[in-house]
C-alpha cells in the first residue's frame, strides 16, 4: 500500500504542471488556418477510479490513477505519453505507454503504441501494436492490436505468457458530452466484454466515468471514476476532446484487462498428507477358541 501511495504521489507530481491554464499551445497550422491538426495543442488529462473485482468468487477492492500528456508534432502527427498506477489486494502495478500517431480529426487516427507494466511482485507485462480510430459522425470505432508478453518473477513457478492481443470498442455519443461504448478484449488467452460510459459536465472540463467488465468464470470488474482535462479550451465538448486532443490512456487498459494474470503469484504449496500404514486384517476365530497368533486353537475344557 505504501508503494502504491508513493506511485500515485509521483504520478500526480508529474501531471500537476499540465493543469496550468497557460499550458494550451495551439499548433502553428491551427493558427494559420490549415485545418484541424492531429493534436489541437499540448494538453492532458488526469483520472482516478475505484471499484471492486469478483474473481473466482472472492471480492476485492481495486483502485487506479492515471494521466496523459499529448503533444502535436507538425500538422498531421502527435505523440502521447500515458502513466498509470493500480492496486489490487496487496499488490500494485505501475505502467507507462507511448503513442505515436497520425490523425485527421474529421475521419481517422492511425499509429503505433507500446507500453510496459510492472507489478510490485516483479511481474512484467509488455505490449506493442498498431492503434487505430475511425470517426463516423457520432460513432467511433477504436482498436489496439499487436503482440504482448508477460514475464513472471523468476522466483515464481509460473510459465511466462506471450501472444497476440486485441482491445477494441464501438462508441456512440448520445450527445456531444455523453459517450456510451461496448467493447471487448483478448490478451494472453483471456477474453472479456466491456461496457463503459463517460459524461462531461457542460460548464467544466471534468467528467464522470464508469465501466463493467465480464470475463470467463463469472468474473466481474466494476469501477467508477472522475476525469479532468487540462490544457485545451475549457468549452471543448467531450467528442471534440476525444477526437482533437488526447487518445485513450492505454496504460490503465493494460492493467485492467490483465489484472487476473499480472498479479498472479504461486499458490501456497501444502504439505502432502501423512499416509497411515496399512496392516492385514486380523483373522476372526470361531466361538470357543483362542488366538495365539498365527492360528486358532480350541480353548481347553473347564
Amino acid at each position: 500500500m505504501r508503494k502504491f501511495l508513493i506511485s500515485m504521489a509521483a504520478l500526480s507530481a508529474a501531471i500537476v504542471p499540465a493543469a496550468a491554464a497557460d499550458l494550451y499551445l495551439p499548433a502553428p497550422e491551427e493558427v494559420m488556418g490549415y485545418g484541424p491538426p492531429a493534436v489541437s495543442g499540448i494538453n492532458g488529462k488526469a483520472e482516478i477510479l475505484g471499484g471492486f473485482r469478483d474473481f473466482d468468487g472472492e471480492d476485492s477492492f481495486i483502485g487506479a490513477i492515471g494521466g496523459t500528456v499529448s503533444i502535436p508534432v507538425g500538422h498531421s502527427f502527435g505523440v502521447q505519453l500515458d502513466a498509470a498506477a493500480s492496486i489490487s489486494d496487496d499488490d500494485t502495478a505501475v505502467g507507462g505507454v507511448i503513442h505515436a500517431f497520425m490523425r485527421d480529426p474529421s475521419s481517422y487516427l492511425i499509429g503505433i503504441t507500446a507500453g510496459v507494466v510492472r507489478t510490485d511482485s516483479g511481474n512484467i507485462l509488455s505490449a506493442v501494436g498498431a492503434e487505430g480510430e475511425l470517426y463516423l459522425d457520432r460513432v467511433s470505432l477504436e482498436a489496439w492490436a499487436g503482440y504482448a508478453r508477460l514475464d513472471y518473477n523468476d522466483d515464481f513457478a509460473i510459465d511466462d505468457l506471450d501472444g497476440g492481443f486485441f482491445i477494441g470498442d464501438v462508441a456512440w455519443y448520445a450527445n456531444d458530452n455523453w459517450r456510451l461504448a461496448i467493447g471487448g478484449s483478448y490478451i494472453l488467452e483471456e477474453a472479456s466484454l466491456n461496457l463503459s460510459t463517460e459524461y462531461q459536465f457542460d460548464t467544466l472540463p471534468f467528467s464522470v466515468t464508469g465501466q463493467v467488465s465480464f470475463a470467463k468464470g463469472d468474473n466481474i470488474t466494476a469501477t467508477v471514476g472522475l476525469r479532468g482535462y487540462f490544457g485545451a479550451p475549457t468549452d471543448r465538448s467531450l467528442i471534440e476532446r476525444h477526437r482533437q486532443d488526447d487518445p485513450r490512456n492505454r496504460g490503465l487498459e493494460l492493467i485492467g484487462e490483465t489484472s487476473s494474470q499480472i498479479f498472479e503469484t504461486p499458490a501456497e504449496v501444502s504439505e502432502p498428507p501423512i499416509e497411515e500404514p496399512e496392516f492385514p486384517p486380523v483373522p476372526e476365530c470361531p466361538p470357543g477358541s483362542t488366538l495365539p497368533f498365527p492360528a486358532c486353537f480350541p480353548l481347553p475344557p473347564l
